[in-house]
């Protein structure tokens, strides 16, 4: 509507059952605060939208940052008399921040055989696994009522490789909350290249060691909770990458 202020967009995050196997308890939405509290500075988020004539205010409601939720409705005017009720942000507006602010390592790829590959001689492909680990941090999120923290957890659970256009994924699994690499080294992950690089860039410049671009995608599988019984969920997937050169060579044979 004419003269209020935009809301930012939402991603798809929903709430799902807790690591613990109890019954989540979904997001508080809406969950309005004071708009100046969320944008920062002096503003109060505008002249009211028109058809308001008595004092009032603009309100953010959190639910919009991060989560898709029936209720979240962005930014709202509300009249003095009638003001929202406000409360303290919910878990999972707390496990939203936990989750931007995981520090996750990239991969390191690991291909046999390194270096220079053959056509139709299957390509090995690992990661190394220090990667396969668990990584986790707390947050909390507070506005005016009061504060909320959650934890976020990262594990490793598939590996996303592309070769020469292609896509192969080596999946994981878990054990007593941990993860397990898809395979021990060099990998049960394999790739058959059926043309050569001649074809492709150099990384140097060399027409020799023309070669395909060769990335590791990790997904990492994120869950959050709290110390409350029943709050937790499922986010989002996380995701690093690393991106290798692999020089692919034709080896003609001749039969005599």
């Amino acid at each position: 509507q004419p003269g209020s202020p935009g809301g930012p967009e939402s991603t798809g995050n929903t709430a799902n059952p807790s690591p613990s196997g109890g019954v989540p308890t979904p997001p508080k939405c809406p969950d309005y605060v004071p708009y100046a509290s969320v944008f920062g500075g002096p503003t109060d988020g505008g002249p009211p939208p028109p058809g308001e004539t008595g004092p009032g205010m603009w309100y953010f409601d959190l639910c919009a940052k991060g989560f898709t939720q029936g209720m979240a409705t962005g930014v709202n005017w509300f009249p003095s008399s009638q003001p929202p009720t406000s409360s303290a942000p919910s878990p999972a507006t707390a496990a939203a921040k936990a989750r931007s602010q995981l520090q996750l390592p990239s991969p390191t790829p690991l291909l046999s055989p390194s270096g220079t590959g053959f056509v139709n001689l299957p390509e090995q492909l690992a990661v190394d696994p220090a990667i396969w680990t668990v990584v986790q941090t707390t947050a909390q999120a507070c506005n005016a009522v009061g504060c909320t923290s959650a934890t976020a957890s990262a594990v490793p659970s598939e590996v996303v490789w592309t070769t020469d256009g292609h896509t192969v994924t080596c999946t994981g699994s878990f054990a007593a909350g941990r993860p397990v690499p898809p395979a021990s080294l060099p990998g049960s992950c394999q790739y058959t290249y059926r043309l050569s690089s001649a074809s492709q860039s150099s990384p140097d410049g060399l027409p020799n060691d023309r070669a395909f671009p060769v990335t590791a995608s990790v997904v990492w599988t994120v869950i959050w909770w709290t110390a409350a019984p029943g709050d937790g969920g499922i986010l989002d997937a996380l995701y690093t990458s690393t991106t290798v050169p692999l020089r692919v060579a034709e080896v003609e044979s001749v039969i005599r």
